[in-house]
């Protein structure tokens, strides 16, 4: 979904920056999801790492990625801190002066703010009653003994997205 945000914005291999942490396997996740749809448009992509263990160095590893890269066109943030991370590094002025298109990931009062007034194109929303909804699933069972913590599969849960805009923040 981040994908066609930027393919209704950006010229055909305009480059994008992917903010990505590797051993958050969401964020990996986002980032291969993106980038096989990126190739079918096409937009050329760089991996910008980015250590999510503290925000100070999350805005470090951002800001560095962002003035490494001044072919940048679009930035895809993959999670809820790294689009924290670049609102506050960009409220802070730690941010080249450029016009990139910016697309976040997580529903927070901050992202919404952010796409209200520009600083971010849209972002990608999960279902939080969704999240809510299955992490509930798993503990009641749990609660009323009909599975035991050792049967618990480690497994990806896919939970559904929304593409999130300004004008659709205002219906």
């Amino acid at each position: 979904r981040a994908a066609e945000l930027f393919i209704e914005h950006l010229q055909p291999n305009a480059v994008v920056g992917v903010i990505v942490d590797r051993t958050a396997e969401s964020m990996v996740r986002r980032a291969q999801g993106f980038q096989q749809r990126a190739e079918q448009y096409p937009l050329d992509l760089v991996e910008i790492y980015c250590d999510l263990t503290d925000l100070v160095q999350g805005k470090n590893y951002i800001v560095s990625g962002i003035k490494s890269n001044p072919e940048l066109k679009g930035l895809f943030l993959t999670n809820e801190g790294v689009t924290t991370a670049y609102l506050q590094a960009r409220h802070e002025g730690l941010l080249p002066s450029n016009d990139l298109v910016v697309v976040g990931f997580d529903d927070t009062p901050m992202a919404e703010e952010a796409i209200r007034n520009g600083e971010l194109l849209g972002a990608i929303f999960q279902h939080p009653e969704e999240i809510g909804k299955q992490a509930f699933h798993y503990l009641y069972k749990l609660i009323k003994n009909e599975l035991r913590v050792e049967e618990v599969d480690e497994r990806t849960i896919y939970i559904p997205t929304v593409k999130v805009t300004k004008e659709t923040l205002q219906s």
